[in-house]
Protein backbone atom coordinates (compact mmCIF):
# COMPACT_ATOMS: atom_id res chain seq x y z
CA UNK A 1 0.00 0.00 0.00
CA UNK A 2 1.53 3.44 -1.13
CA UNK A 3 2.46 5.64 1.82
CA UNK A 4 0.61 9.22 0.76
CA UNK A 5 2.10 12.52 2.00
CA UNK A 6 0.62 16.29 1.19
CA UNK A 7 2.58 19.39 0.81
CA UNK A 8 -0.98 22.15 0.91
CA UNK A 9 0.81 25.77 0.89
CA UNK A 10 -0.66 29.18 -0.93
CA UNK A 11 2.90 28.84 -3.21
CA UNK A 12 2.62 32.55 -3.75
CA UNK A 13 5.12 32.95 -4.88
CA UNK A 14 7.28 29.24 -5.68
CA UNK A 15 10.09 29.49 -3.56
CA UNK A 16 13.07 26.86 -3.06
CA UNK A 17 12.14 26.29 0.29
CA UNK A 18 8.75 24.94 -1.34
CA UNK A 19 10.93 22.80 -3.52
CA UNK A 20 12.80 21.83 -1.00
CA UNK A 21 9.53 20.82 1.28
CA UNK A 22 8.13 18.80 -1.56
CA UNK A 23 11.12 17.00 -2.25
CA UNK A 24 11.54 16.28 1.63
CA UNK A 25 7.85 14.57 1.09
CA UNK A 26 8.75 12.90 -1.88
CA UNK A 27 12.02 10.93 0.47
CA UNK A 28 9.36 10.27 2.94
CA UNK A 29 6.65 8.74 1.25
CA UNK A 30 5.79 6.88 -2.03
CA UNK A 31 3.23 9.01 -3.21
CA UNK A 32 3.17 13.61 -2.53
CA UNK A 33 0.04 15.06 -3.80
CA UNK A 34 0.28 18.85 -3.89
CA UNK A 35 -2.84 21.33 -3.00
CA UNK A 36 -2.62 25.25 -3.90
CA UNK A 37 -4.63 27.08 -1.93
CA UNK A 38 -5.85 30.49 -3.63
CA UNK A 39 -6.74 33.79 -2.07
CA UNK A 40 -8.80 36.28 -3.57
CA UNK A 41 -6.09 38.44 -2.07
CA UNK A 42 -3.51 36.85 -4.11
CA UNK A 43 -1.31 38.76 -6.55
CA UNK A 44 -0.42 35.77 -8.66
CA UNK A 45 -3.23 34.05 -10.33
CA UNK A 46 -3.68 30.09 -8.80
CA UNK A 47 -3.05 29.28 -12.93
CA UNK A 48 0.11 30.62 -12.94
CA UNK A 49 1.20 28.64 -9.41
CA UNK A 50 -0.43 25.78 -10.74
CA UNK A 51 1.90 25.57 -14.25
CA UNK A 52 5.04 26.66 -11.72
CA UNK A 53 4.66 23.49 -9.93
CA UNK A 54 3.47 20.95 -13.22
CA UNK A 55 6.69 22.01 -14.64
CA UNK A 56 8.58 20.96 -11.88
CA UNK A 57 6.46 17.74 -10.66
CA UNK A 58 4.88 16.32 -13.81
CA UNK A 59 3.48 13.23 -12.95
CA UNK A 60 2.19 14.41 -9.64
CA UNK A 61 -1.32 14.93 -8.42
CA UNK A 62 -1.92 18.82 -8.18
CA UNK A 63 -5.14 20.58 -7.30
CA UNK A 64 -6.12 24.69 -7.04
CA UNK A 65 -8.32 25.34 -4.66
CA UNK A 66 -9.60 28.14 -3.03
CA UNK A 67 -9.45 29.06 0.86
CA UNK A 68 -13.15 28.85 1.10
CA UNK A 69 -12.56 24.71 0.13
CA UNK A 70 -10.03 24.88 3.04
CA UNK A 71 -12.84 24.11 5.38
CA UNK A 72 -13.89 20.35 3.62
CA UNK A 73 -10.00 20.52 3.07
CA UNK A 74 -9.44 17.57 5.68
CA UNK A 75 -11.88 15.50 4.51
CA UNK A 76 -9.43 14.76 1.70
CA UNK A 77 -6.68 12.99 4.36
CA UNK A 78 -6.75 9.50 5.41
CA UNK A 79 -6.00 8.87 8.76
CA UNK A 80 -1.90 8.33 9.24
CA UNK A 81 -0.94 10.98 6.26
CA UNK A 82 1.12 13.58 6.61
CA UNK A 83 0.92 17.37 5.63
CA UNK A 84 3.72 19.39 5.05
CA UNK A 85 3.52 22.97 5.03
CA UNK A 86 5.13 26.31 5.38
CA UNK A 87 2.23 28.24 6.40
CA UNK A 88 1.25 27.57 10.06
CA UNK A 89 -2.51 29.19 9.96
CA UNK A 90 -2.97 26.37 6.65
CA UNK A 91 -2.09 23.51 9.01
CA UNK A 92 -4.09 24.61 11.75
CA UNK A 93 -7.24 25.02 9.24
CA UNK A 94 -6.82 21.32 8.23
CA UNK A 95 -4.61 19.17 10.29
CA UNK A 96 -6.72 16.76 13.04
CA UNK A 97 -5.36 14.38 15.53
CA UNK A 98 -5.49 11.65 12.82
CA UNK A 99 -2.56 13.46 10.77
CA UNK A 100 0.88 14.32 11.25
CA UNK A 101 1.63 18.18 10.62
CA UNK A 102 5.14 19.22 9.12
CA UNK A 103 5.62 22.85 9.94
CA UNK A 104 8.89 24.42 7.56
CA UNK A 105 10.89 26.69 9.44
CA UNK A 106 13.55 27.19 6.90
CA UNK A 107 13.29 30.62 5.64
CA UNK A 108 11.66 33.81 7.85
CA UNK A 109 10.94 35.75 5.07
CA UNK A 110 7.41 33.48 4.50
CA UNK A 111 6.45 35.44 7.31
CA UNK A 112 5.58 38.02 4.97
CA UNK A 113 5.95 36.71 1.74
CA UNK A 114 4.88 40.52 0.17
CA UNK A 115 8.58 41.14 0.70
CA UNK A 116 9.61 38.29 -2.00
CA UNK A 117 7.47 39.70 -4.25
CA UNK A 118 7.92 43.17 -3.89
CA UNK A 119 11.72 42.86 -3.94
CA UNK A 120 12.35 39.99 -6.15
CA UNK A 121 15.78 41.39 -7.25
CA UNK A 122 17.33 41.22 -3.84
CA UNK A 123 15.13 37.60 -3.05
CA UNK A 124 16.06 36.68 -6.53
CA UNK A 125 18.03 33.58 -4.95
CA UNK A 126 15.05 32.41 -3.40
CA UNK A 127 12.75 31.31 -6.03
CA UNK A 128 12.42 28.42 -7.61
CA UNK A 129 13.76 28.56 -11.00
CA UNK A 130 10.11 27.95 -12.65
CA UNK A 131 8.91 30.82 -11.35
CA UNK A 132 12.12 33.31 -11.35
CA UNK A 133 10.85 34.69 -14.82
CA UNK A 134 7.63 36.34 -13.91
CA UNK A 135 9.85 38.44 -11.87
CA UNK A 136 12.24 39.20 -14.15
CA UNK A 137 12.44 43.55 -14.75
CA UNK A 138 12.02 44.44 -18.07
CA UNK A 139 14.22 47.46 -19.57
CA UNK A 140 13.41 48.49 -22.85
CA UNK A 141 15.84 50.76 -24.96
CA UNK A 142 13.15 53.09 -26.87
CA UNK A 143 13.89 55.37 -29.86
CA UNK A 144 14.04 55.49 -33.89
CA UNK A 145 16.37 53.97 -35.99
CA UNK A 146 20.00 54.02 -35.48
CA UNK A 147 19.97 55.49 -32.34
CA UNK A 148 22.13 53.31 -30.43
CA UNK A 149 19.31 50.82 -28.82
CA UNK A 150 21.30 47.85 -30.33
CA UNK A 151 24.78 49.00 -28.91
CA UNK A 152 23.47 49.99 -25.56
CA UNK A 153 21.42 47.10 -25.25
CA UNK A 154 24.86 44.79 -25.94
CA UNK A 155 26.49 46.88 -23.01
CA UNK A 156 24.03 46.80 -20.71
CA UNK A 157 23.11 43.03 -20.88
CA UNK A 158 27.35 42.33 -20.62
CA UNK A 159 27.52 44.74 -17.80
CA UNK A 160 24.14 42.97 -15.42
CA UNK A 161 25.02 39.15 -16.71
CA UNK A 162 22.29 38.63 -18.57
CA UNK A 163 20.86 38.77 -22.23
CA UNK A 164 18.92 41.10 -24.45
CA UNK A 165 16.37 40.79 -27.27
CA UNK A 166 17.09 42.18 -30.51
CA UNK A 167 14.16 43.77 -32.71
CA UNK A 168 12.79 40.61 -34.61
CA UNK A 169 11.25 43.04 -37.28
CA UNK A 170 15.22 43.77 -38.65
CA UNK A 171 15.90 39.94 -38.93
CA UNK A 172 12.53 39.49 -40.31
CA UNK A 173 12.94 42.16 -43.26
CA UNK A 174 16.32 40.94 -43.74
CA UNK A 175 15.50 37.16 -44.56
CA UNK A 176 12.65 38.27 -46.55
CA UNK A 177 14.36 40.57 -48.75
CA UNK A 178 17.51 38.40 -48.99
CA UNK A 179 15.39 35.46 -50.45
CA UNK A 180 13.40 37.77 -52.76
CA UNK A 181 13.92 38.53 -56.17
CA UNK A 182 11.24 41.05 -56.29
CA UNK A 183 12.69 43.43 -53.81
CA UNK A 184 14.48 46.37 -55.75
CA UNK A 185 16.10 49.12 -54.13
CA UNK A 186 13.64 52.09 -53.04
CA UNK A 187 10.56 49.87 -52.49
CA UNK A 188 8.84 50.13 -49.17
CA UNK A 189 10.81 47.67 -46.48
CA UNK A 190 7.18 46.84 -44.80
CA UNK A 191 4.15 46.11 -46.40
CA UNK A 192 0.73 44.90 -44.99
CA UNK A 193 1.16 41.13 -45.21
CA UNK A 194 4.02 42.24 -42.49
CA UNK A 195 2.40 43.10 -39.95
CA UNK A 196 1.06 39.95 -38.27
CA UNK A 197 4.24 38.41 -38.25
CA UNK A 198 6.43 41.19 -37.50
CA UNK A 199 3.83 41.68 -34.24
CA UNK A 200 3.98 38.22 -33.25
CA UNK A 201 7.26 37.42 -33.52
CA UNK A 202 8.47 40.50 -31.38
CA UNK A 203 5.90 39.50 -28.67
CA UNK A 204 7.36 35.94 -28.64
CA UNK A 205 11.04 36.37 -28.50
CA UNK A 206 10.37 39.30 -25.74
CA UNK A 207 8.84 36.21 -23.81
CA UNK A 208 11.45 33.98 -24.61
CA UNK A 209 13.66 35.82 -23.10
CA UNK A 210 12.57 35.93 -19.86
CA UNK A 211 13.20 32.44 -19.73
CA UNK A 212 16.68 33.25 -20.01
CA UNK A 213 17.16 36.56 -18.26
CA UNK A 214 18.79 37.02 -14.54
CA UNK A 215 16.74 39.34 -12.80
CA UNK A 216 16.61 41.79 -15.82
CA UNK A 217 15.91 41.67 -19.38
CA UNK A 218 17.19 44.42 -22.16
CA UNK A 219 14.50 45.19 -24.82
CA UNK A 220 15.85 46.83 -27.92
CA UNK A 221 12.68 47.52 -29.39
CA UNK A 222 9.33 46.55 -28.12
CA UNK A 223 5.75 45.88 -29.21
CA UNK A 224 5.14 49.52 -28.37
CA UNK A 225 7.57 50.51 -30.54
CA UNK A 226 6.60 47.86 -33.90
CA UNK A 227 3.03 49.55 -33.04
CA UNK A 228 4.18 53.35 -33.50
CA UNK A 229 6.08 52.21 -37.11
CA UNK A 230 2.67 50.45 -37.97
CA UNK A 231 0.96 53.74 -37.69
CA UNK A 232 3.73 55.99 -39.50
CA UNK A 233 4.51 53.72 -42.37
CA UNK A 234 1.26 51.56 -42.90
CA UNK A 235 -1.48 54.31 -41.47
CA UNK A 236 -3.15 51.33 -40.05
CA UNK A 237 -4.69 50.72 -36.76
CA UNK A 238 -4.45 47.14 -35.00
CA UNK A 239 -7.58 46.40 -32.65
CA UNK A 240 -5.88 43.18 -31.89
CA UNK A 241 -2.66 44.53 -31.21
CA UNK A 242 -3.71 47.48 -29.08
CA UNK A 243 -5.35 44.77 -26.21
CA UNK A 244 -2.20 43.28 -26.40
CA UNK A 245 -0.31 45.93 -25.03
CA UNK A 246 -2.81 46.50 -22.98
CA UNK A 247 -1.54 43.36 -21.00
CA UNK A 248 2.04 43.99 -21.52
CA UNK A 249 3.95 45.84 -18.75
CA UNK A 250 7.34 46.86 -18.81
CA UNK A 251 9.50 48.32 -15.77
CA UNK A 252 11.68 51.44 -17.23
CA UNK A 253 11.79 52.85 -20.68
CA UNK A 254 14.98 54.16 -21.87
CA UNK A 255 14.64 56.73 -24.67
CA UNK A 256 17.45 57.30 -26.80
CA UNK A 257 17.39 60.45 -28.68
CA UNK A 258 18.43 60.79 -32.14
CA UNK A 259 21.84 62.70 -31.62
CA UNK A 260 24.46 60.20 -32.50
CA UNK A 261 25.73 60.30 -36.26
CA UNK A 262 23.16 58.54 -38.82
CA UNK A 263 24.37 55.18 -39.92
CA UNK A 264 22.75 54.47 -43.43
CA UNK A 265 21.92 50.89 -44.08
CA UNK A 266 19.42 49.02 -46.45
CA UNK A 267 16.51 48.61 -43.77
CA UNK A 268 16.80 52.19 -42.72
CA UNK A 269 15.24 55.36 -43.80
CA UNK A 270 16.71 58.23 -43.86
CA UNK A 271 17.68 61.17 -41.33
CA UNK A 272 14.56 63.21 -41.87
CA UNK A 273 12.52 60.60 -40.87
CA UNK A 274 13.99 59.42 -37.72
CA UNK A 275 14.26 62.68 -36.73
CA UNK A 276 10.27 62.55 -37.57
CA UNK A 277 9.94 59.23 -36.24
CA UNK A 278 11.31 60.30 -32.53
CA UNK A 279 8.69 62.64 -32.06
CA UNK A 280 6.05 60.10 -33.05
CA UNK A 281 7.50 57.60 -30.26
CA UNK A 282 7.56 60.18 -27.71
CA UNK A 283 3.87 61.18 -28.47
CA UNK A 284 2.88 57.21 -28.25
CA UNK A 285 4.79 57.56 -24.23
CA UNK A 286 2.99 60.43 -23.68
CA UNK A 287 -0.50 59.29 -24.38
CA UNK A 288 -0.33 56.09 -22.80
CA UNK A 289 1.14 57.93 -19.64
CA UNK A 290 4.38 55.85 -19.61
CA UNK A 291 7.41 58.11 -17.93
CA UNK A 292 11.07 57.47 -19.42
CA UNK A 293 14.65 58.51 -18.72
CA UNK A 294 15.82 60.23 -21.89
CA UNK A 295 19.38 59.34 -23.13
CA UNK A 296 20.88 61.76 -24.81
CA UNK A 297 24.60 62.88 -26.33
CA UNK A 298 26.91 61.62 -28.65
CA UNK A 299 29.20 60.28 -26.57
CA UNK A 300 28.92 55.99 -26.39
CA UNK A 301 30.73 56.47 -23.08
CA UNK A 302 28.48 58.83 -21.58
CA UNK A 303 24.87 57.21 -22.67
CA UNK A 304 25.94 54.09 -21.03
CA UNK A 305 26.63 56.00 -17.90
CA UNK A 306 23.50 57.45 -17.82
CA UNK A 307 21.62 54.05 -19.03
CA UNK A 308 23.20 52.28 -15.66
CA UNK A 309 22.47 55.15 -13.38
CA UNK A 310 18.85 54.65 -14.42
CA UNK A 311 18.60 51.24 -14.35
CA UNK A 312 20.20 51.07 -11.04
CA UNK A 313 17.89 54.33 -9.90
CA UNK A 314 14.26 52.46 -11.15
CA UNK A 315 15.18 48.96 -11.06
CA UNK A 316 18.08 47.65 -8.46
CA UNK A 317 17.47 50.31 -6.16
CA UNK A 318 13.82 50.06 -5.95
CA UNK A 319 12.87 46.07 -6.30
Amino acid sequence: MNKIGWVVDTFEPLLKVHVDLIDQAFSQFDEVRIIIIEKTTDKISGQTRYNWLRETYPTSEILLLTDSELIDLSSKFKKGETVFSTDKKILNEIVNPDLEAVLCKEFKVLDNCNKVTEKPIKYWKEFALEARSHFVKKVVLYGAESSGKTTLSKQLARHYNTVWNPEFSRGYLEAKYRNSFLYKQGDPVVGQEDKVPIALGQMATEDEMLEKANKVVFYDTNIVMTKVYYDYYLKDKCEWLEQELQQRKYDLYLLLTPDIPWEADEMRDSPEVRQEIFGWFVKELEQRGISYVEISGENAAERFRLAQEAVEQHIFKVF
